[in-house]
């Protein structure tokens, strides 16, 4: 998911952060698809938190950023840049091995 569909859903869940709001509902207010906002929701639990007994879900106050919408895009947004380096590295560390590899058998 991308940096502003998250805010989408932190805005729309914030005057909410008491009642909670149910994925239908969150989806028709952010233009998501509920499949893909029930996913979301359950897999960034450090986000979002599922109110007990029910079906509804709310900014986690515990989890990473403390229910601050900046803070969570913040760690949100740099999770997705070290993902991004990561895989980075990892080509290259592939690239520099088959190259490796190549050198050697020619010689």
């Amino acid at each position: 998911m991308k940096v502003h569909e998250l805010k989408s859903i932190l805005t729309v869940l914030a005057p909410n952060k008491r009642r909670g709001l149910g994925v239908f509902t969150l989806a028709e207010q952010t233009d998501l698809e509920p499949a893909t906002l029930r996913k979301y929701l359950n897999k960034h639990q450090n986000y979002f938190v599922k109110i007990p007994n029910s079906q509804l879900y709310t900014i986690n106050r515990h989890g990473d950023g403390k229910g601050d919408i900046t803070q969570i895009s913040a760690h949100y947004n740099a999770r997705l840049n070290k993902q991004k380096r990561d895989q980075y590295l990892c080509l290259f560390t592939v690239f520099i091995s088959l190259l490796s590899i190549l050198i050697t058998t020619n010689q």
